[in-house]
């Protein structure tokens, strides 16, 4: 009747595929490239599309860390890694005041374990910050051997990242990331998900937790209003769906498939992640 996932965007748009074809309604909680949900009826997501994250994170980059040359790193036989760095390096541009701004674009294929070549010539460019927007088993080797090379940029990260286990990595202190949600995220919804959630688990819930839950939330809302347990009639109901208040923030399909989210800036600061700015559409 309805899909709930996957939640990488490489698989994502794979099934999505298929769920187009059959008519299955699937929504995706954490897969963020716009090919996931591109031309397709049936296929929705709750988080903030990668494209929309990565300008966040170049308006906080230039406005706030108040950086005028930026690097990115990226693995290009990847959909997610690729989207996010080439948005990133526009928008950069773009944002700079002064029209100076620059950005040295390196990258890498996945199954690669040495960057050196790639960090060398970054490091000739000396960047204010150096965008990493790639998978946990990537990014920390990553910081190592551009720490190890002198690189001493503002390390920046994507949604890719996983919060709990580069924060006990003390490479990563002082870097930025961005992410669908946050804990901090202080709105009545969200104070009391957090409440249930520590109460059933004994743990604190991440932005994945958080988005899945509101998918399945969004899709028990579509069941309740639609005439039939079919799956046109369900997707019919999920397309019409607005102002859902969900955990991490309203989500409504009127206007399509991805809506406005907010995106979170966490900060990671001495083992410790927080919220340093949630940027609203």
């Amino acid at each position: 009747m309805a899909l709930v996932g996957p939640c990488l965007s490489h698989t994502a748009m794979a099934v999505a595929a298929v769920a187009e074809k059959q008519g299955i309604p699937m929504i995706t909680p954490t897969a963020t490239h716009r090919e996931v949900t591109a031309g397709r009826h049936s296929v929705f997501r709750v988080a903030p599309i990668g494209e929309w994250q990565a300008r966040a994170l170049a308006r906080f980059a230039v406005e706030d860390l108040e950086a005028r040359s930026a690097a990115v790193l990226y693995d290009i036989t990847t959909a997610y890694n690729r989207d996010v760095a080439e948005t990133f390096s526009a928008a950069f541009a773009q944002l700079d005041p002064e029209g100076g701004a620059s950005v040295l674009a390196e990258s890498y294929t996945a199954g690669e374990t040495d960057f050196r070549a790639q960090l060398e010539r970054i490091r000739e460019g000396a960047p204010a910050v150096l965008l990493l927007p790639n998978y946990v088993d990537e990014v920390p080797l990553q910081v190592e051997q551009a720490r190890a090379l002198g690189i001493d940029a503002t390390i920046l990260g994507s949604d890719s990242w996983s919060a709990q286990s580069f924060a006990m990595q003390e490479l990563f202190d002082q870097s930025y990331f961005t992410d669908g949600w946050h804990p901090d995220v202080s709105d009545a919804t969200s104070r009391e998900f957090i409440t249930s959630y520590r109460d059933r688990f004994q743990r604190e819930p991440t932005s994945a937790t958080a988005l899945a839950y509101d998918a399945v939330g969004v899709l028990l809302r579509a069941l309740t209003l639609s005439p039939r347990l079919d799956g046109e009639s369900v997707r019919q109901a999920l397309a019409s769906l607005s102002d859902f208040q969900g955990v991490t923030g309203p989500i409504s399909f009127a206007a399509g498939s991805d809506p406005l989210k907010s995106v979170a800036i966490l900060k990671i600061d001495q083992g410790q992640v927080s919220l340093r700015q949630w940027i609203r559409p």
